[in-house]
């Protein structure tokens, strides 16, 4: 939980230098861009910390894949008939 806490602790520090040394130059995207970035390897390394079983991403490809394969395949398959 210590480990866990200095994470955080040190993303917010970093993402706090982030955004002072981008606002200066006015790049107000990239400086979202890397908000977020680091929001989410946070939060993965936190969850990892924690040994939070984090789903695979490529399931979740495969499953929004599958309704839009079957129609894909029979209609390619029917053109080739």
């Amino acid at each position: 939980m210590v480990l866990s806490f200095m994470v955080i602790v040190m993303a917010a520090l970093w993402g706090a230098g982030i955004v002072r040394r981008r606002l200066k130059l006015r790049q107000i995207r990239e400086s979202v861009w890397a908000i977020v970035i680091l929001v989410l390897g946070t939060t993965y390394c936190v969850c990892m910390l924690m040994q939070v079983q984090v789903p695979n991403p490529v399931d979740w490809i495969t499953e929004l894949y599958k309704p839009i394969s079957k129609p894909i395949t029979d209609w390619i398959t029917e053109e080739m008939e």
